[in-house]
């Protein structure tokens, strides 16, 4: 699997990830998470990335925390407590990744480029894809 080993993250990834200010509404995030198409946004504040929200954070952060005593239109991107990230550089190969993803278990990487820049976001299915598709070239 010579591909695997040459192919740099950077170009695996498909689509930048959608950045949202840190004080935006949860409306905002909650529209931005479900147009994502990995159902993820980036929380940033001055424009330097602070963590991730998925739809699972909106959902467990509705039941635990707002237990219909809050008043919805008020709560932020802060509020939700975005999580931070495990970080990759798009100029890492794929079999780097691979390694990452299987030490710890996590099934989304944020890719930044060497500026410190969020470029993309790499999921395990994407990696699994892409290498199915090299699969599929040398038949």
């Amino acid at each position: 699997m010579a591909e695997i080993k040459k192919a740099q993250v950077k170009d695996i990834i498909k689509d930048k990830p959608t950045t949202l200010d840190i004080g935006s509404s949860l409306m905002q995030v909650a529209e931005a998470i479900a147009k994502d198409p990995n159902h993820i946004v980036v929380i940033a504040e001055k424009g330097i990335p602070k963590g991730v929200l998925t739809d699972a954070d909106i959902v467990a952060w509705v039941k635990d925390k707002a237990k219909g005593n809050v008043d919805l239109s008020k709560v932020t991107a802060a509020d939700l407590n975005p999580k931070s990230m495990i970080n990759i550089l798009g100029i890492s190969n794929l079999d780097d990744a691979i390694g990452v993803f299987t030490t710890t278990g996590v099934n989304k990487l944020l890719v930044k480029n060497p500026e410190g820049n969020v470029i993309g976001i790499l999921t395990k299915m994407r990696a699994i894809d892409y290498i199915r598709q090299q699969q599929v070239k040398k038949l």
